[in-house]
């Protein structure tokens, strides 16, 4: 034998509504309201729920993707605790335009990628024009680099180039530290050692850079 109990509304003794029922909105509880659900405890869900965000985190968007309240909070990866040297807290992609007074470009469109403090560039430049300024060094890096490398330069890589202010048989970009600038170590020659920061940009330059540094 069964029971069937029907009410629209179920109260405490002060009148509050606990469970109220309005059209298809079924309501537990009220705004300010704690619902305990004991240890060991299962809310099974056969449709869809929605509003069960984490303490600190939201949903947005149509991926419903999870944003933080602050930008200093991240994820904890591979481990079970809170380790500051694991702390996922940073991931951004874009575009960004290499700087150099003097100069116009035929072509000047960088890329970058950064997870946590490392930073992926690559930048492919034509130069058009020279007239005046450093021949030396790019600025417009992303993110300022950060000052603890040892040598105080964060080693970049050179694809391919073309029509150098000077000649050279080697070449060795690097970003400076503790800034958003590249320039570039040199082999004019075979030889035991390189030129550093040797003149590179002219009328028709063309360089292809792609690499890694960590940034601030």
């Amino acid at each position: 034998m069964s029971s069937i109990i029907k009410v629209d509304d179920v109260q405490d003794a002060a009148g509050n509504n606990i469970i109220n029922e309005a059209g298809d909105t079924i309501t537990i509880g009220a705004s300010g309201d704690t619902i305990s659900i004991p240890s060991g405890a299962t809310i099974a869900n056969s449709g869809t729920a929605t509003g069960f965000d984490m303490t600190g985190w939201t949903t947005g968007g149509t991926s419903n993707s999870l944003i933080p309240s602050a930008t200093d909070q991240g994820i904890y990866l591979g481990v079970s605790s809170a380790t500051a040297t694991n702390l996922l807290d940073n991931y951004e992609t874009g575009t960004f335009t290499a700087s150099t007074t003097g100069i116009s470009y035929t072509q000047n469109t960088g890329y970058y990628r950064r997870i946590g403090d490392l930073v992926y560039i690559q930048v492919y430049i034509v130069v058009n024009t020279y007239t005046s300024g450093s021949r030396v060094s790019i600025g417009g890096l992303p993110f300022t680099s950060r000052v603890d490398h040892a040598d105080g330069r964060y080693p970049i890589a050179a694809g391919r180039w073309n029509t150098l202010h000077v000649s050279t048989i080697g070449l060795y970009p690097f970003v400076a530290s503790n800034g958003i600038t590249m320039s570039m170590d040199g082999q004019a020659s075979s030889g035991t050692s390189v030129s550093t920061n040797i003149e590179v940009w002219t009328s028709s330059t063309n360089v292809s850079l792609a690499g890694c540094y960590l940034a601030q």
